[in-house]
């Protein structure tokens, strides 16, 4: 958001002055009146206040390793400015509900307003991460089929297009916040999209040498999402733009990419999570992944007892129970295990839950990192990692355990019987028994009390039944392979 330079100064009234200043102050509104160009919002100067959510981060961030895993990565904390450009093209019809700009921007950069991408990102990130931006109009030079290429997401020529357009006008190195070089993000949204302009996040990569006032293009979003006047598409063009600025700050897709069905990695009301079907909050999972938990939030249980966590949607606190209880905290948050959090329905999930059906929930992860060919650090299980299983039936960064069944609410117990409750074996199923018992002894408005009890059983799966699941047929043929990066 650009504001106006300086500030007004209050000098003694002069009546032979009158005529003058009474000039320039109908000038001044003229200009205001007609003008829906990047002037402040009404209440942008104003945050959610921070006591409401009971945000508390005393305690050091962890790091995230998804925020340097494929960078250059737009920053996951601190203030991003986002430009989006709503292009039209030579045959493009004009919509009478298209949005104008200003309604644009409040519905994406006004933090006042609660239905926007930045009061979602706000609440999301627990007042770690702002962001403000600008809109703008672009009627582009040709028709929309002209700047489809001969391969899919080939969209660098319209968008050096649009910001050379706009040279003149902005200075984009006003949208590198870290002084990386790198333009942190841009939205491309794109009226009548057709099959080739969809919802994507995309890396800049034809055109390395394009740069513009001294800053590169890195991660950018098409939004093929129309921000019109329904409250419907209103809510949409806010969950396509969340989404795709998770993948610009690092995160993976979780959802079965390549399923025209039964694509969601977590189903049921429990399984809610943006980077899968694009509804509700970032799970405990992603935001650990983005260094939004601090060490003070996350518990780490290697022994039995009881732990207290507080709704998510007040505070980062979560558990993990992870399978190699010897590892250190900084290298168990990029290992298998089990994530549990609490969710009510407040904040982000206001929309998505009720207080009968909030509850506990428990997340089977695993966020091992390896080394492509390029010598780049990749997750493991990512589903665009050239080792992950294409049939979604090994390991997943992912899992919900007791997939489709809803949330565990007070009493509720998950052990060694519960599906989706074990640790992977050889060839990638959840037939490990982790030994471990876990009760939600207790819920309220503010929290959950869980109790968690390891028995002396061996996590360790022994040959025969590891022998057992060749004939039972319980792996695909995709298990035969050794993968290249595990040996």
């Amino acid at each position: 958001m650009n504001f106006i330079k300086g500030q007004l100064k209050h000098r003694p009234f002069r009546f032979y002055s009158f005529g003058f200043t009474f000039l320039l102050w109908l000038l001044f509104l003229i200009m205001a009146f007609f003008s829906e160009s990047d002037t402040p919002l009404s209440g942008a100067d104003k945050k959610p206040e921070r006591e409401a959510y009971n945000f508390n981060h005393d305690g050091a961030n962890i790091h995230g390793p998804c925020t340097d895993l494929d960078g250059p990565n737009a920053p996951s904390t601190g203030k991003l400015n986002i430009p989006t450009f709503i292009i039209s093209f030579a045959d493009t019809d004009n919509n009478p509900d298209l949005m104008s700009k200003s309604e644009i921007k409040d519905l994406l950069f006004n933090v006042a307003n609660e239905n926007s991408l930045a009061y979602w990102i706000y609440r999301s990130s627990y007042g770690q991460l702002e962001i403000d931006g600008s809109v703008y109009f672009y009627q582009a030079k040709k028709n929309m089929h002209d700047y489809e290429g001969i391969e899919d997401y080939d969209y660098e020529p319209l968008a050096e297009e649009v910001m050379e357009a706009f040279d003149d006008e902005i200075d984009f190195s006003d949208f590198d916040s870290d002084d990386d070089g790198y333009i942190d993000a841009m939205i491309f949204n794109i009226i009548d999209a057709d099959d080739y302009f969809y919802g994507s996040q995309n890396s800049w990569y034809d055109d390395p040498d394009f740069s513009i006032d001294g800053v590169k293009p890195a991660k950018y979003i098409i939004d093929d999402a129309q921000p019109l006047g329904d409250e419907s598409d209103r809510e949409y063009y806010v969950q396509v733009a969340a989404h795709e600025l998770g993948h610009c700050m690092g995160l993976p897709d979780l959802y079965k990419v390549g399923e025209d069905e039964d694509f969601d990695a977590m189903n049921g009301i429990a399984g809610t999570e943006m980077m899968d079907e694009m509804e509700g909050d970032f799970s405990q999972f992603s935001k650990l992944m983005l260094g939004w938990l601090t060490d003070n939030e996350v518990q780490i249980c290697r022994e039995d007892g009881e732990y207290t966590i507080p709704s998510t949607s007040f505070s980062g606190g979560c558990i993990l129970i992870p399978r190699d209880t010897d590892l250190a905290d900084s290298e168990t948050i990029s290992s298998e295990y089990f994530l549990i959090q609490y969710d009510t329905a407040n904040g982000n999930m206001e929309s998505i839950l009720t207080p009968k059906t909030c509850g506990v929930r428990i997340l089977h992860c695993e966020a091992s990192i390896d080394t492509d060919v390029y010598g780049e650090r990749i997750l493991r299980y990512d589903v665009q990692s050239p080792t992950y299983d294409e049939t979604h039936n090994s390991q997943r960064l992912v899992r919900l355990v007791n997939d489709g069944e809803g949330y565990m609410r007070r009493g509720d117990t998950v052990d060694a019987s519960t599906p989706g409750f074990g640790w992977y074996n050889d060839f990638g199923k959840e037939k490990v028994d982790p030994g471990i018992t876990i009760t939600v002894e207790s819920i309220n408005s503010e929290e959950a009390v869980i109790s968690i009890h390891h028995s002396d059983k061996s996590t360790k799966k022994s040959e025969d039944s590891i022998f057992d699941d060749f004939f039972n047929g319980e792996f695909s043929k995709h298990d035969f392979f050794i993968k290249p990066g595990l040996l």
